[in-house]
């Protein structure tokens, strides 16, 4: 189990540093970083879980709703923006 926990740590690590490296670097891709910080402190929860570390897991919960909030503010209106440009009318957008 140690092993698997091993593996969740780093893959959590990765994937906030992929997110904060794109938020970095700025440009067309920056909205995605939400989308890697969520699944990190997705990982990160997940760790805290079973290793019996529950500050972790709630930093990561609060740091959850941040990201969710992050993916509705920056992703979602882009959705609803190309199917308005694509003649999709208000009831198809959402």
């Amino acid at each position: 189990m140690n092993a698997v926990l091993s593996h969740i740590d780093w893959f959590a690590v990765t994937f906030g540093a992929i997110g904060s490296f794109l938020w970095a670097r700025g440009g067309p891709n920056a909205r995605y970083s939400c989308l890697w910080w969520l699944s990190s402190s997705l990982l990160w929860i997940g760790y805290a879980w079973n290793a019996g570390l529950p500050a972790l897991g709630m930093r990561d919960g609060i740091a959850l709703g941040f990201n969710l909030y992050g993916t509705y503010r920056y992703l979602l209106p882009q959705r609803a923006k190309r199917l308005a440009e694509e003649g999709a009318g208000p009831s198809t957008v959402f």
